[in-house]
């Protein structure tokens, strides 16, 4: 366990110092996380649409393993006749001594664009970086402290504003989004140095291809993340049944094949569950997988219209 520990904490020193790593998590389900990433997607769903996802990494590696949670809402709006969505996102990020926490509020201008929608979407809030260290010392090496190391943070705590921008378009059939992550590139005033969080950029896509039976549709997509030193691409196919149940893998050039299975529950209610396998990394003989759970709805507050129904993959 504590030479798990030991593991975890080197890691944190590489990801939240370096400047040259990812900071962002990322999610198997990411056609279902549009808006944690991308502020143009506000109000794109035409709905008041209510998203959560918690995803447990290297399980069975021991205490520190990664756990990302988000929790998002976002509807679509019209103050004073603009076509406007607005939204609340919410994320907290732990992995080994490492607990960042980030709120944003978004708002995103919608302009109709040929048979679509594009969405200019900027969002602003906090993010606050956190660490809290209990080192392992071997007994009789206390000068391998790294509590007195001048360079390596212990306990410290610090909060700082955090701004995003996106474009993302949509029709009944397909979306396309560009948008990008700590533009402001926002400094942590640590006692002991000063990280950082590196400016992100997304490129998503998806579309819905009606198979001959109708109760079939397929539903590919893409996601690329990348901090413009490293960039992970996933792919998606996902395979619905009867606008009820779906089905299908993924995958991502950081070494992972990924399952997923969901479920529609009352017209409303969506429920996934997805399982990465690591497939070439040296963490993979000592953890069990990554499992993550997304529970997500959407629903119509206008009560003049009936009901719609969608076919497209923002829509699962």
């Amino acid at each position: 366990m504590k030479k798990q520990t030991i593991i975890l904490c080197m890691l944190w020193v590489v990801f939240t110092l370096s400047v040259k790593a990812q900071q962002d998590p990322q999610f198997s389900q990411s056609m279902f996380t549009q808006f944690q990433f991308n502020p143009g997607a506000a109000g794109s769903h035409d709905k008041v649409c209510v998203n959560a996802i918690n995803r447990q990494q290297w399980m069975g590696f021991g205490d520190g393993s990664p756990v990302t949670s988000a929790f998002t809402v976002d509807a679509a709006i019209k103050p004073f006749g603009i076509n406007s969505g607005v939204g609340l996102a919410i994320m907290r990020d732990e992995i080994g001594f490492n607990d960042d926490i980030g709120l944003k509020l978004t708002y995103a201008y919608r302009l109709t664009l040929n048979s679509g929608l594009l969405g200019i979407g900027v969002s602003g809030g906090i993010y606050n970086k956190s660490i809290e260290a209990e080192w392992f010392v071997p007994e009789g090496n206390q000068s391998l402290n790294p509590a007195n190391d001048p360079a390596i943070p212990d306990n410290e705590s610090a909060m700082a504003v955090d701004f995003n921008f996106g474009l993302y378009y949509s029709t009944d059939k397909m979306y396309v989004g560009l948008s990008s992550t700590h533009i402001n590139e926002a400094r942590f005033d640590y006692e002991k140095g000063e990280p950082m969080l590196n400016r992100h950029y997304y490129v998503m896509a998806g579309y819905d291809v009606m198979l001959p039976n109708p109760q079939f549709e397929f539903m590919p997509s893409s996601f690329i993340q990348t901090d413009g030193a490293t960039t992970v691409l996933s792919v998606s196919g996902l395979l619905k049944y009867n606008k009820k149940v779906w089905g299908g893998v993924s995958y991502r050039t950081d070494n992972a094949i990924t399952a997923m299975a969901g479920v529609t529950l009352f017209d409303w209610v969506n429920v996934g569950y997805s399982y990465d396998f690591i497939t070439a990394s040296p963490l993979r003989s000592v953890n069990d997988g990554t499992h993550e759970l997304m529970l997500g709805f959407c629903f119509d507050v206008k009560k003049d219209k009936s009901p719609k129904k969608y076919k497209s993959i923002r829509y699962l």
